[in-house]
């Protein structure tokens, strides 16, 4: 993952370990779960999407939006934002505007900034609420936290039902 790119992928030991016995299965059952992953991608990147206009500053949030790329070989969903793609008219990356628009600004940088000690970026909202060790976001990671479940569910069904089928090929 570059430094200019948010990944969006499942991440547990569990559904790693159900991705590895896919590898197993016939071209049949890996191309059903392609789908199934690229159209819960889909829907995914759609979610997030809904979120982006009600980002602060939602023209920057839609700017970011342009930049999606869906990973269409991945057997989990899978999509990224960011990266070189000019997504504005006056050509800034969708790199330039990812983390500014999804976390903000540093609240402080304006006194900064009138010392010289720190140039700032104005553009972008204030910083959005901490949580955890970092930021809470103003609409990616708001979005994929309410959506990560059914994500999962969806996930998990579809792979049980590709199992089950498998299995009758297989034996």
């Amino acid at each position: 993952m570059a430094k200019n790119t948010i990944s969006v992928k499942l991440d547990d030991k569990e559904l790693r370990k159900l991705l590895a016995t896919l590898t197993k299965m016939d071209k049949i059952a890996q191309d059903d779960m392609l789908k199934i992953s690229q159209d819960l991608s889909e829907r995914a990147a759609r979610f997030v999407d809904s979120y982006a206009a009600n980002a602060p500053n939602a023209a920057q949030a839609t700017a970011v939006m342009k930049s999606l790329k869906i990973n269409k070989r991945d057997k989990a969903p899978n999509f990224t934002l960011g990266g070189r793609q000019r997504v504005t008219t006056s050509g800034a990356r969708g790199s330039d505007l990812l983390f500014g628009s999804e976390f903000g600004s540093d609240q402080n940088a304006q006194r900064r900034r009138k010392s010289g000690t720190y140039k700032g970026y104005k553009q972008f909202p204030p910083r959005s609420q901490r949580k955890g060790r970092g930021n809470r976001g103003y609409f990616i990671f708001i979005a994929l936290e309410r959506f990560q479940p059914i994500i999962v569910q969806e996930w998990l069904k579809g792979y049980e039902k590709i199992a089950n089928a498998w299995k009758g090929r297989a034996a």
